[in-house]
């Protein structure tokens, strides 16, 4: 489809275009004629979220934490308990009313609450005295010059609470209905830390005795004097910041709020808890929840949104908003850094007290074990053990060798000497010089500790002298004059031995004492050894737990900064204050007016264009010839009743024109054709209009001089053999020459759409035989018999129907009945020049069609080729050009832009 098609397309359904926009527009200004009108409100919070004031020195933004804290507070406002605090809220307000104020509550809405209201749920709004009947009697009270007795309706009462493990200020003052600044302010608390055990005071509302003389209010009046009288003295503390109206008193307004709240909460089938879950005008969770909440742009501004069919309801619902959004969000954030403080609090005192207890084991371990300071103690152990180790190995090393060199002289005596050496008196005295050298040495390696014991040291060194001397004496003496067996004088090696002897025996000492000093440092290595370890393991534990102290008392500080951080960003301010709405809200009427015949065109438009699109019609040759995959020989057009201002007779003329040109032209491309030329017309159903076409066919060919016949079958026959007037094939020629029905007249649904008249001419000499130039001698009939199917050629058909011809025809033109429904010859239809199937424009082409023309192409020796008949004037004008009528000149620019033909004209 090209855009001049969709012109004509749209042309054609104009009417249908703009007249159904027009209905739902008008339609939808019917049913708005009475628009319900609603208010806003709006109201800016100041969050200090981002840019607030901070405890934390050096704190830097965090973009997504920052989010993340609009995002809740966002979520605190549209939370379900937020909305529900609201909505029971304004309901307690409307409800303690006495009677509607436009501030407040429009007169409509308060006497739609008052009637729906049922008397149980009356029965819960808290009592009050009105201020006119206090003032009254405290004035008459005045007047008579006794003192004014004044009954308060509620005074202060406190009850105690001790402090569970796990509980916050917040989650008692959510257990007791108060606020966690009450709290602090009864109890005297600077933050909200409280400790498990502690006893805090809590206020609670009770009704006092009447009778309460209160003298310093009393007022005497005189004559002519007026005495005015205020509460709001006594009950200063009990003022609150909400914008109620002067008739409620904010206690006995509270008092109902928590009445409400227990009803709601108490089942789902009370009046609270409908009215807050069902579609409940103002007091619904689905109207409450209608708030907008939106950040201004990257400021810490927050703006609250709030649209409603009630001005005073507008106003008062963003007032409640603001106050429960900002008590709940302080709640929350307190709560939260409360609760991490318990915490940190309380792993703190765990951790000292592991800490604690971790170094009273270590005290214990060091008193168990005589440690002053292991380390160096160790070390001086360590030290010591090194030097002994060396001064025994050097005394080893000695003992051997002076031990080898006793050997190796007493190898050099002779075993006389030897006896004699080893005689009593001197081996009693190198006995007794080994005992004092040993005792001399144990002396020297373990010290003295006074005067007595340094004596006996040297007494004993006295004494070993005096034993070597000896020893040296006696050898000296018995061997003086001997000499060795070498030659070598006896006095010398006996000294060598001698001396040899003696510091073998003080080594041998001297070494035993250091072996036992050796073991005793065993010991001590012993005690040493385990000790480390388990001093090294109490002092990491001690470690980790004074690791763990300091982290848990660095978290602990941070928590309580944090905590201070929050108290004061949570602290939200309100900028704006929710202003009355005067007017009202534009309506959107106009734009769903706009709308609704936006849509209507695009419906219908889209309508056409579908059914356009799925059209599955043959419509005209070049659709037909690809669904048909065959080749056009011309289109022959619809003849309507009204002309348009056509000349139907020259454009039928012309087109049949085109067809037998186009035939002429095939006869003479292709030879080997029959003389005469046959042409088989034939369709797959009935009412395709193949006799219209044979017969303006064979009228066109006799005026170029051509001796034509059609021979076409019987009808007549075709009704006798049963089939009814409706199955008939062909057009509505009948045999009798009757003369048409015209069809019904037009209707009037499509002259109201403006479609032009479809209506076909019935009369015109283009569609019946009456017009043609044929005679009757040039019109043949056949009758379906049981000789029909095993006809070959015309002639045959002829003779077999009892007709003869009187000349020899340059054209046969055979009309066949439809092949869907009836039988045709098969030698007939192959011995045929051109098979010529005609076919309506609006008819859809089905699979049966398809099969039944490929059995007849299997059949023929030529290609089929196709007709259209009944095609639209617009296809006629693709083949024709454009055809001649009056236009206006508005079509005429219109057509010239179209096409782009902007210098076109008719003539030089």
């Amino acid at each position: 489809m090209n855009i001049i098609d969709l012109i004509r397309l749209l042309r054609r359904h104009i009417v249908l275009l703009l007249i159904t926009p027009i209905l739902l527009a008008g339609l939808v200004i019917y049913f708005t004629r009475t628009p319900s009108f609603t208010y806003s409100s709006e109201t800016t919070l100041y969050t200090g979220i981002a840019s607030g004031s901070s405890v934390e020195m050096g704190k830097s933004l965090n973009y997504f934490a920052t989010n993340t804290d609009f995002d809740n507070l966002i979520n605190v406002i549209h939370s379900r308990e937020t909305q529900q605090e609201v909505a029971i809220r304004l309901l307690a307000q409307h409800l303690m009313l006495k009677e509607y104020d436009s501030r407040y509550i429009s007169q409509k809405s308060f006497q739609y609450v008052k009637r729906i209201t049922p008397n149980y749920v009356n029965s819960l709004i808290a009592k009050q005295k009105s201020e006119s009947e206090n003032i009254n009697n405290k004035t008459n009270a005045a007047a008579k010059g006794t003192p004014i007795q004044a009954k308060e309706p509620v005074s202060i009462e406190y009850q105690e609470h001790i402090v569970k493990e796990s509980e916050t200020l917040y989650s008692i003052s959510r257990q007791y209905d108060v606020s966690v600044e009450q709290i602090r302010e009864v109890n005297g608390l600077n933050d909200n830390n409280i400790k498990p055990g502690q006893t805090i005071r809590i206020r609670k509302q009770t009704e006092n005795k009447p009778g309460i003389d209160i003298k310093d209010t009393t007022t005497i009046v005189q004559d002519k004097d007026t005495a005015t009288f205020s509460f709001s003295k006594l009950n200063n503390s009990f003022q609150d910041t909400r914008n109620l109206p002067a008739s409620i008193d904010p206690l006995a307004y509270e008092q109902t709020v928590k009445n409400l709240t227990d009803l709601a909460k108490s089942g789902d089938t009370n009046f609270v808890y409908n009215l807050l879950n069902y579609d409940s005008p103002h007091y619904s969770l689905k109207d409450i929840s209608e708030i907008n909440v939106q950040r201004i742009n990257n400021s810490d501004l927050v703006k609250l949104k709030f649209t409603s069919d009630d001005p005073g309801i507008c106003q008062q619902t963003l007032i409640l908003f603001t106050e429960v959004c900002i008590k709940n969000y302080r709640n929350i954030k307190e709560n939260s850094s409360d609760a991490v403080v318990k915490y940190f609090e309380f792993q703190v005192n765990h951790a000292t007290q592991k800490l604690k207890t971790g170094e009273e084991k270590l005290l214990a371990f060091n008193k168990g074990n005589n440690i002053i300071n292991y380390y160096e103690q160790s070390k001086a152990v360590a030290l010591a053990k090194e030097a002994l180790d060396v001064d025994y190995n050097n005394m080893r090393i000695k003992l051997a060798g002076t031990e080898a060199a006793i050997k190796r002289l007493e190898e050099k005596l002779e075993s006389q000497q030897k006896i004699q050496l080893k005689s009593a008196p001197i081996v009693e005295k190198r006995n007794q010089l080994s005992q004092i050298n040993t005792k001399i040495a144990t002396a020297e390696t373990i010290g003295y500790s006074n005067t007595s014991d340094g004596q006996n040291l040297a007494s004993l060194k006295a004494e070993a002298e005096r034993l070597k001397e000896e020893i040296h004496v006696a050898v000296t003496d018995l061997y003086r004059f001997s000499n060795t067996t070498e030659g070598l004088p006896i006095s010398s090696l006996l000294n060598d031995w001698i001396t040899n002897v003696v510091n073998y025996e003080d080594t041998k000492a001297g070494l035993g004492v250091l072996q036992k000093r050796i073991q005793e440092f065993q010991k001590q290595y012993e005690i040493y050894a385990p000790a480390g370890a388990n001093l090294k393991r109490i002092e990491r534990e001690i470690s980790v737990s004074e690791q763990e102290y300091l982290e848990l008392l660095h978290g602990l500080n941070q928590a309580k900064l944090k905590m201070q951080d929050i108290e004061l960003s949570s602290n939200l301010k309100s900028v704006d204050q929710p202003f009355f709405p005067l007017t009202p809200n534009p309506t959107k009427r106009k734009i769903v007016i706009v709308v609704a015949a936006f849509l209507g065109f695009l419906l219908v438009l889209s309508l056409i264009l579908a059914l356009e699109f799925f059209d599955a019609t043959l419509k005209n040759p070049k659709k037909a010839a690809k669904i048909l995959k065959l080749l056009s020989l011309g289109i022959f057009p619809k003849i309507y009743l009204k002309s348009r201002a056509l000349n139907f007779p020259f454009i039928t003329q012309r087109l049949i024109e085109i067809i037998v040109q186009r035939i002429e032209l095939l006869k003479k491309e292709k030879a080997g054709f029959n003389s005469p030329f046959q042409i088989l017309l034939f369709s797959t159903s009935s009412n395709e209009g193949k006799t219209v076409i044979s017969i303006n066919l064979a009228s066109q060919l006799k005026k170029l001089g051509n001796k034509v016949i059609v021979i076409r079958y019987s009808h007549e026959n075709i009704i006798h053999n049963g089939s009814t007037k409706n199955q008939c094939p062909g057009t509505f020629l009948t045999n009798d020459e009757e003369p048409p029905v015209q069809q019904k007249r037009f209707s009037l649904i499509n002259w109201l759409l403006g479609y032009a008249d479809a209506r076909i001419d019935y009369q015109s000499r283009i569609l019946c035989e009456y017009g043609s130039t044929l005679s009757k001698d040039q019109f043949y009939e056949f009758e379906i018999n049981d000789d029909y199917n095993r006809i070959t050629s015309y002639k045959e058909l002829l003779i077999n129907n009892n007709h003869s011809l009187s000349f020899i025809p340059d054209y046969v033109l055979i009309e066949i009945p439809p092949i869907l429904f009836y039988p045709y010859p098969s030698g007939l239809v192959a011995s045929v020049d051109l098979p010529l199937m005609v076919c309506r424009a609006n008819r859809i082409w089905s699979q049966s069609d398809q099969g039944a023309l490929e059995n007849v192409a299997k059949i023929t020796s030529q290609t089929p080729q196709f007709i259209i008949n009944g095609v639209e004037l617009e296809v006629v004008e693709s083949v024709l050009g454009e055809l001649p009528k009056k236009r206006s000149w508005l079509r005429k620019i219109s057509k010239r832009i179209i096409y782009f033909q902007f210098f076109a004209s008719n003539h030089l």
